[in-house]
């Protein structure tokens, strides 16, 4: 969290498929959401608010994810 990253999440974090839970809130982030996430099966919350991320929700974040119970998307520029 506020950790001045900048750039796109790199897709390659879709392979860390034990992960419970992601923070990068508050950064510079930008660029669309990586469909890759939808392979963190176990992830149980995810926090990307605060960025300029744009495009739309992938589906498989939500088909895949389902242990997923709470996800922050405030302040970026996500449509859909």
């Amino acid at each position: 969290r506020d950790n001045s990253l900048t750039g796109s999440i790199p897709p390659q974090l879709g392979n860390a498929t034990r992960l419970e839970w992601m923070q990068l809130s508050d950064n510079e982030m930008d660029g669309p959401i990586p469909p890759e996430l939808g392979r963190l099966e176990y992830l149980k919350e995810l926090d990307l608010a605060g960025n300029s991320l744009t495009g739309s929700l992938p589906d498989t974040l939500f088909e895949t994810a389902t242990n997923l119970k709470k996800v922050y998307l405030e302040g970026n520029e996500l449509n859909g």
